[in-house]
């Protein structure tokens, strides 16, 4: 669940056993959109079950779009079991920031592996993750994915399809992911490639496609990623690309520092903005995770989870919306969209936020805020689209 989704970013990426499963924290390959999943390390040779877990605890500062950085110290602990036929894993994470606001995230995440013939192997899997933060409704999902891998001691390839519903915590959504990529082992070096079309309810669909590397040298354990996603049927909605870097220094085999710097697309399915950040922690572990042998990599993205967004549109009555933004010190804050005919109206204060109900369906828009009477501005953490007056707007995805 990304992004405010599952764990901490100071939680290294890791590479998972015989496929990919994955979501928020530092990486994410293939995953099943805005919901978390991974897994921490390779099969063990000697088939049997293998209990690893890990505290991490350290701080973040993460950025919504032009809104001011936010602070946080963050724990995260996490368990995995792995075996030669299956395995389970659980994360999750509690936030405080430096206004006083808390949040939490957790998943856990279940795959079974059937070996057919050829180097082929059948998945099946399922995730439940879920979160809260003050002031927001609380957030989650379950999903369950299907995939077929033919594997080699130095790469192999899958593809699967996943369903699964998804809450912001007003409605619910079905969720459907098809998804395609690769993996090959090169020296100290494991890259991946994948595709992953996502659709979202009747009316929202995107691909997401990624790339990475995890590098195991000597003490370190380092992940790079990058990401572009696209949008199918709302074409005016601008794409996105994000990236960044995760590497863990290992002082004993089982003291890490962990740093983490980058950036996340925006959670659709939850609601959640896409951000960049900034991490730094301690990782107390039970053993250092394996380096990767005949696996995929398994990227996972970085934390979203934070206080409550800065701007937020949910649900009201039947046919309208409340739009919510924090405006610290204001005393008037205006919005102007297409979707009020580029017509000014004005916010009410709603308790620590500025709001206004308004009649919203599903779509793409267009939106403009102004605050004391100053210049129009897209409001924080929405892409930008500039206009045809040489200014920027907010693009505002309702799903």
């Amino acid at each position: 669940m990304n992004d405010r989704a599952a764990v901490s970013p100071t939680r290294s990426s890791p590479i998972a056993v015989r496929g990919r499963r994955g979501a928020p924290a530092p990486v994410r390959f293939g995953l099943l959109a805005g919901l978390a999943a991974g897994l921490l390390a390779g099969v063990p040779a000697s088939g049997r079950a293998q209990v690893t877990g890990s505290v991490d605890a350290g701080a973040t500062r993460v950025a919504y779009g032009d809104v001011s950085a936010a602070s946080a110290l963050v724990l995260s602990p996490a368990v995995l079991v792995n075996g030669p036929s299956a395995s389970l894993a659980a994360d999750g994470s509690l936030s405080r920031f430096d206004g006083g606001e808390w949040s939490a995230q957790w998943r856990a995440t279940g795959s079974g592996f059937v070996p057919l013939v050829l180097g082929l192997q059948a998945e099946l899997g399922g995730t439940l993750a879920g979160a809260d933060a003050e002031g927001t409704p609380a957030s989650g999902g379950a999903s369950g994915v299907t995939r077929l891998h033919w594997l080699r001691r130095a790469g192999g390839v899958w593809a699967g399809a996943g369903i699964g519903r998804t809450t912001d915590g007003f409605a619910w959504r079905t969720t459907r992911t098809a998804e395609a990529g690769g993996w090959v082992r090169l020296g100290p070096a494991t890259l991946a490639l994948t595709a992953t079309p996502t659709w979202i309810g009747d009316s929202l669909s995107y691909l997401d496609g990624e790339v990475g590397a995890r590098v195991v040298r000597g003490r370190v354990d380092a992940t790079l990623y990058g990401g572009w996603r696209r949008w199918s049927e709302l074409r005016e909605a601008p794409g996105s690309t994000w990236g960044g870097v995760t590497a863990a220094f290992w002082l004993t085999g089982h003291v890490a520092v962990v740093l983490g710097a980058g950036s996340y697309p925006a959670d659709v399915a939850q609601g959640f903005p896409s951000g960049s950040y900034l991490s730094l922690g301690l990782r107390l572990a039970t053993a250092r995770p394996p380096e990767p042998e005949r696996d995929a990599l398994r990227v996972r993205l970085p934390e979203t989870g934070a206080a409550a967004p800065e701007f937020e549109v949910r649900p009201d009555r039947p046919g309208f919306r409340r739009i919510r933004t924090r405006a610290p010190g204001a005393s008037r804050v205006e919005l102007m969209a297409d979707f009020t005919d580029w017509r000014v109206i004005e916010l009410r204060p709603d308790g620590d936020r500025w709001a206004a109900v308004v009649p919203l369906g599903p779509g793409v828009y267009r939106v403009n805020l102004r605050i004391d009477g100053g210049a129009w501005t897209a409001p924080p953490g929405l892409p930008l689209l500039s206009d045809e007056f040489g200014g920027t707007v907010g693009i505002l995805v309702v799903p």
